[in-house]
């Protein structure tokens, strides 16, 4: 079965990838896998470690478990349920020139600049970002 294509409005242009790509879809490529190849930043790492908060019985296994205190809401969860913030934004990525001061803001060198977040507070605390910058 072939892929579903997406729907785009007949002004978007395409100009990546064979003319088979937005701008603003080739940016959100770069943009995810320069985050995903940083994902194990030792500084961040080091982040996760000062959030954890002891250990609990995973009901899925019976076996126990590490669990990790949120910086927003302080409460307690499996690692599943949670994500590495950067307190300070990296902001967007939408042009080469932005590359450079993107990857510095990424990979910070201090672990204060990290925190640990629930997913849903993650998200809270990006959307409040978005909506102050506009």
């Amino acid at each position: 079965m072939p892929k579903k294509q997406k729907k785009r409005r007949a002004t978007t242009v395409l100009s990546r990838n064979a003319q088979s790509m937005t701008e603003a879809e080739y940016w959100s490529k770069v943009r995810n896998t320069l985050r995903k190849a940083f994902a194990y930043w030792k500084p961040a790492q080091e982040a996760l470690k000062q959030a954890e908060f002891g250990t609990r019985t995973n009901p899925k296994t019976g076996r126990q478990k590490k669990v990790y205190r949120c910086a927003l809401c302080g409460e307690v969860d499996f690692i599943e349920e949670m994500q590495i913030d950067h307190i300070d934004p990296c902001g967007a990525l939408r042009s080469a020139e932005e590359v450079a001061p993107f990857l510095e803001r990424l990979t910070c060198e201090d672990s204060s600049k990290y925190q640990l977040l629930h997913k849903a507070c993650h998200q809270a605390k990006t959307n409040e970002g978005r909506k102050s910058n506009d």
